[in-house]
């Protein structure tokens, strides 16, 4: 079993809302805005990023089912506003399947976690990093780990935050 699978069959057993289960009750939320479904991995990669937890590192026999249900409940509220940046004007991602890959819904699910209203200056920069990393990662010149990206976004450090992704993309060529 994959590790999101494992996720879903102890904590999806324990919290539920109507068909939805675990991961699910996440893609449910932003299937309705019309981005289409996360893959589950990523989502649950997600909810790492946002525990502030090292990725690949959560346990879910260590959740409760009380704890497990606010967990999934704030991942749904910051991919939501995940969701809602990828399909603004601002990075211009209408769908799930036009996103490059996962790495930027994961270090975005962490980065509004930490700043859910970020700087008008630093959202503009993060569309530029969004980009540019994604480019990167087309033409295989990407540097750093997803894990590298989510430590580069620390706690009351919004500017260092994108600054740090900044540099992790280099400079536009």
């Amino acid at each position: 079993m994959t590790r999101d699978e494992v996720f879903d069959a102890i904590v999806g057993s324990q919290v539920v809302e109507g068909e939805d289960a675990g991961l699910q009750l996440i893609n449910a939320s932003i299937q309705d805005v019309g981005f289409g479904a996360i893959d589950r991995s990523t989502l649950l990669s997600a909810l790492e990023a946002i525990r502030g937890t090292k990725l690949g590192a959560l346990d879910p026999q260590t959740l409760a089912a009380e704890l497990a249900a606010i967990e999934l409940d704030r991942a749904r509220s910051v991919l939501g506003v995940v969701v809602a940046f990828l399909r603004s004007r601002r990075a211009g991602v209408p769908h799930y399947l036009v996103c490059p890959y996962e790495l930027p819904i994961v270090v975005l699910a962490r980065f509004f976690a930490l700043f859910p209203q970020p700087h008008e200056r630093n959202l503009i920069l993060l569309r530029r990093w969004f980009w540019r990393r994604s480019i990167a990662q087309r033409l295989g010149g990407a540097s750093g780990t997803m894990q590298q990206h989510v430590d580069d976004i620390r706690e009351h450090d919004e500017d260092g935050s994108v600054q740090r992704l900044l540099e992790r993309t280099g400079s536009p060529e």
